[in-house]
């Protein structure tokens, strides 16, 4: 599924979720700014999977608004039992995790399950609950924060 939160000038944060198998695999796309955070919170939650991945690689920029939902996202995977990991860390996401001194507050991927990862995408979808010619939906995030 992709969700957006769209304006004028672009698109500030987009959200592309992929399931493969027991791992969701949350994108994102832009910026996990004030008035956008909290619906990532929202697509994580509802992601009922043992393991969620937030892929960062796309990430251009987190706000103190992001950085508190990526805290609190933490916090409620503990307590559901739910693996969060984070991946594809840019070295500017990545200094900001340490100047706030957040960087051991998350699991983050390594290599080896990166690699399974794409592993699991390429043979996907081999799964009986996803048919062959599987395409994930699109959802557009409106800057007054409804779905549509």
């Amino acid at each position: 599924m992709l969700f957006g939160a769209a304006t004028a000038a672009g698109s500030v944060l987009t959200v592309a979720t992929h399931r493969l198998g027991d791992v969701m695999v949350v994108r994102c796309l832009g910026r996990i700014t004030f008035g956008y955070a909290d619906r990532l919170k929202v697509v994580v939650k509802q992601a009922r999977t043992p393991v969620v991945v937030l892929d960062l690689a796309e990430t251009i920029a987190i706000d103190a608004a992001g950085l508190g939902m990526l805290v609190s996202l933490q916090s409620w995977a503990q307590a559901a039992g739910t693996t969060l990991k984070l991946m594809n860390l840019r070295p500017a996401v990545e200094e900001l995790f340490e100047l706030t001194n957040l960087k051991d507050v998350f699991a983050v991927c390594s290599v080896p399950e990166m690699f399974d990862l794409l592993c699991r995408a390429m043979r996907w979808p081999d799964a009986a609950d996803e048919p062959a010619d599987f395409v994930p939906q699109h959802h557009e995030l409106i800057a007054g924060g409804s779905a549509a």
